[in-house]
């Protein structure tokens, strides 16, 4: 965005990351793709033959899968939706075949067997499913991506506060019941060692989702 009305390294105070949300790959029940090997084979044997969807252009979901892409050296249609539920709708009816989307979002419709699951998007397998493979695992290296949540203070906060909800929040992460709760929902636990330490996350991953941005040859608006 050209016009962005405030500066997001800067104009806010970071206090500590909670969660992290990865990347789940799913594909329809319609062309047998039920493995990640399968639906690469058939990509790179029919170049613009597959469809994914994403909740929208420039997106997360979309990033991701045209990280995927490049690193596989494969060419899919893009089919851009407004959100997840109508983008998962489609791929679930067949008039789209896969997306990936938030682990959270999508694993219910593999439970219910309506998606295949492929493939997620992090180092390590999920704690929510562990039989799932990774990316880096199926000879994509570097794939490291996942949505992930934190809290923030107002830019100028004194640092004796930020110290102090930084400890209030990573003891409420520590605490068995939230953490499984976290868990029940879809998420990872994750817990910043420092605020500073979060500060340095999160510019990182603006840098990492920035560069995607520049590949997705996008405009800004």
């Amino acid at each position: 965005m050209k016009n962005l009305p405030y500066a997001p390294l800067t104009d806010f105070a970071p206090i500590g990351q909670t969660s992290w949300l990865p990347f789940l790959l799913v594909s329809n029940k319609t062309k047998g793709l039920d493995t990640f090997e399968k639906y690469i084979a058939y990509a790179k044997a029919n170049p613009d033959a597959l469809t994914y969807a994403s909740i929208g252009n420039g997106t997360t979901s979309h990033l991701v899968m045209l990280m995927m892409l490049n690193k596989a050296g494969v060419k899919m249609v893009h089919v851009p939706y407004q959100g997840s539920t109508q983008s998962q709708a489609d791929v679930i009816g067949g008039n789209v075949d896969a997306t990936f989307d938030t682990m959270v979002t999508v694993y219910p419709h593999v439970v219910s067997g309506r998606l295949n699951a492929l493939a997620v998007s992090t180092t390590k397998r999920t704690v929510m499913d562990p039989n799932v493979p990774t990316i880096e695992e199926k000879g994509l290296g570097e794939f490291n991506l996942g949505a992930w949540i934190g809290l923030f203070a107002v830019k100028g906060t004194p640092k004796p506060i930020v110290d102090k909800l930084h400890g209030a929040l990573n003891r409420a992460l520590a605490d068995p019941e939230t953490s499984r709760k976290l868990v029940g929902l879809g998420t990872e636990v994750v817990v910043s060692e420092t605020p500073a330490a979060f500060g340095e996350f999160v510019a990182k991953n603006y840098k990492l989702w920035g560069d995607m941005v520049e590949i997705s040859g996008l405009e800004k608006k």
